[in-house]
């Protein structure tokens, strides 16, 4: 729930700082990209995200199944399903009394690989919003019609 704040708070601040940085006859087109650029992050961000968790939980896995106390052909199905499906297919498959031993690795894995994607969008969000203060604050001189009023009275 705070990443979706966050990213709200921000994509709405870079929107601002686009169109405040631009002339008035290219506030449509700051926009537009700001748009298309939110559009892209929403479908990449996701993707991304998804494989640096279920990457760092496959990399979890295959460290910890052999301390995980399974016999050979335990270990050699539980190696199958997770080079077949990944991780989310081992936490998921059902495997009899082998799925109960595999629980607490393939939960621990799964929470520990999402975590460190949320952290990735958390320096995504951080890093907007460090690029959204810095140009909120700029605007073209000269060329907003309330600023020329101001100056000329």
């Amino acid at each position: 729930m705070l990443n979706g704040v966050g990213f709200g708070l921000v994509v709405a601040a870079l929107t601002a700082a686009a169109v405040n940085v631009v002339p008035p006859t290219l506030t449509g087109m700051a926009g537009a990209t700001t748009s298309l650029v939110r559009d892209l992050g929403q479908t990449l961000g996701p993707a991304i995200v998804g494989a640096v968790a279920l990457g760092m939980a496959t990399s979890r896995l295959t460290g910890s199944l052999p301390g995980a106390g399974l016999t050979p052909k335990e270990h050699g199905i539980a190696s199958a399903v997770l080079h077949e499906g990944g991780p989310l297919a081992l936490h998921s498959a059902d495997l009899g009394p082998l799925s109960a031993k595999l629980a607490p690795y393939t939960t621990d894995a799964l929470a520990r690989g999402y975590h460190n994607g949320l952290i990735l969008t958390a320096v995504a969000c951080a890093a907007a919003a460090v690029i959204a203060a810095v140009f909120v604050g700029f605007g073209p001189s000269g060329t907003r019609p309330a600023e020329a009023e101001g100056s000329a009275a």
